[in-house]
């Protein structure tokens, strides 16, 4: 009925549409938990109240997991060469939960990029349940990073932890993603960097040697490192038939190296997980959010697949005038056209974003 209030606590939500057995609203930024909703006619006073019957984020019974974290020691002013991954996932262990706050810490001067290079932040998991986060070490020892489960809404709150050890000496040379996994047919470009430090410091300057020692493609074979000491190539394959293995190296004594390696990936062993804009409803006249999907391999925990092509496909409905909400818009039994199938393909880089108008 119109002219109803509908409140989650005290916060009144948006109308989008009312239904006579259905209300949908727009809920705003609020804490991990149960929430109560009250429905109140002004006009009687009449009130409805549902306790605890809608979940925001992460729920009471919900868990978290640490699905990718384990690192070689690193070197002082270095990343990690893999991120630090978790899940939350309903008590089942299985379903994912959607925008749960997590908060990260990490220990021991590390940075974090989860949190713009800070130690510690707040953030949210995407459409498939997970969040990740790269690590910079900051200090030689043991650096501690943690991922808490919505902290201000339980006590104790849930948590999970992984240490990676610091280390530094007079030359170290890291690799960022030193492994790179790649659609195996893939004709593309791939942006290769190291960084070069002397106990923590970044050396500028410094003539880097690159190489293909495995399998097929072409290599920049030199660079020189900029102020932040690091130093860039490019490996450009084609039509990639088996897996790449190299190495970089600092000049002119080739010492100390580390090694790359490209995996290729049957299109069989690929799959696509949801990241964000699913689930969307909007007003006439607004705009979708992104949607961003992610391809990874079937490994586990799974790893982000570079060069495959993905298609989305958008059916189009003219309206079929059932306001307030058009759930399926017209089937062509009536005057107006039929549905219209677009589509659309692009070539993905680990993750892909699109869009899509009303």
């Amino acid at each position: 009925q119109q002219g109803m209030i509908l409140k989650m606590g005290n916060t009144v939500l948006p109308q989008l549409a009312v239904y006579a057995n259905q209300w949908i609203a727009s809920v705003p930024a609020f804490p991990d938990g149960l929430q109560t909703l009250t429905i109140t006619d002004p006009a009687t006073g009449a009130t409805s109240v549902m306790t605890n019957a809608l979940t925001v984020g992460a729920g009471p019974n919900d868990t978290i997991r640490l699905s990718q974290g384990a690192n070689a020691a690193t070197p002082v002013g270095a990343e990690t060469a893999y991120p630090v991954r978790v899940n939350v996932t309903t008590p089942d262990g299985a379903t994912p939960v959607v925008g749960a706050t997590v908060q990260w810490n990490a220990s021991n001067r590390a940075g974090l990029s989860a949190c713009g290079g800070a130690s510690t932040c707040y953030g949210f998991t995407d459409d498939s349940g997970q969040m990740e986060t790269r690590v910079l070490i900051g200090a030689t020892g043991a650096t501690t990073i943690t991922a808490t489960l919505a902290p201000a809404s339980y006590s104790p709150p849930k948590s999970v932890q992984v240490s990676i050890s610091g280390t530094a000496s007079a030359k170290d040379l890291s690799l960022l993603s030193p492994k790179v996994w790649v659609m195996q047919g893939a004709t593309l470009d791939i942006a290769l960097t190291a960084r070069l430090l002397a106990t923590g410091v970044p050396q500028s300057g410094q003539s880097l040697n690159w190489q293909i020692g495995i399998g097929s493609g072409t290599i920049t074979p030199t660079s020189v490192t900029n102020g932040d000491g690091y130093g860039r190539s490019t490996l450009h394959v084609n039509s990639l038939t088996s897996d790449v293995q190299g190495t970089v190296c600092v000049a002119p004594g080739n010492n100390p190296c580390q090694t790359f390696y490209l995996m290729q990936v049957a299109r069989s062993s690929m799959k696509l997980q949801a990241v964000a804009g699913s689930r969307q409803t909007i007003q006439v006249g607004d705009s979708f959010q992104p949607i961003m999907v992610r391809v990874s391999n079937s490994a586990t925990p799974p790893n982000p697949v570079i060069g495959a092509p993905v298609v989305f496909q958008s059916m189009v409905f003219l309206p079929d005038e059932d306001a307030p909400v058009e759930v399926v818009g017209d089937s062509g039994s009536s005057e107006h056209a039929m549905k219209v199938l677009l589509s659309s393909s692009t070539t993905i880089d680990g993750q892909l974003g699109a869009s899509s108008g009303d």
